[in-house]
């Protein structure tokens, strides 16, 4: 009997999901004070203004990411649009009339994905590329 109970013990164990890989970013701007906002979309040109306020530089965001360390944008794009096209997750910093944005883009067939970093900065002092 205690055999059977150790095994059903070590099943139950087995069986427990790992929490998934969570990521911490420092978000900067020169100068300090830029809004920042999240998006994710099938693809750049779908970003619309489906965003989510992050915070005002500079601080610091945690969020779920993939375990090869992209950025997750699960339920963004179709499974056979993405093999080929690749769904982004788009930064976009904004300060008196000037805009900045950090681009990733998700794995597909031809490139992998981009890791999340741990720090995006966006530069306010000089003017945009």
């Amino acid at each position: 009997m205690k055999p059977l109970v150790v095994l059903i013990a070590a099943l139950l164990c087995g069986c427990a999901s790992k929490p998934p890989p969570m990521k911490t970013i420092r978000f900067e701007s020169e100068p300090a004070g830029a809004r920042v906002f999240h998006a994710a979309a099938p693809d750049e040109h779908s970003i619309g203004r489906n965003r989510e306020y992050l915070g005002t530089t500079p601080f610091t965001w945690t969020t779920e990411i993939n375990d090869d360390g992209s950025f997750k944008t699960d339920g963004v794009g179709v499974i056979v649009y993405s093999m080929f096209v690749p769904c982004v997750t788009l930064f976009t910093a904004e300060l008196t009339n000037a805009t900045r944005t950090a681009v990733y883009h998700s794995g597909n067939v031809v490139k992998g994905p981009d890791k999340a970093p741990s720090a995006i900065f966006f530069d306010f002092s000089k003017p945009a590329p």
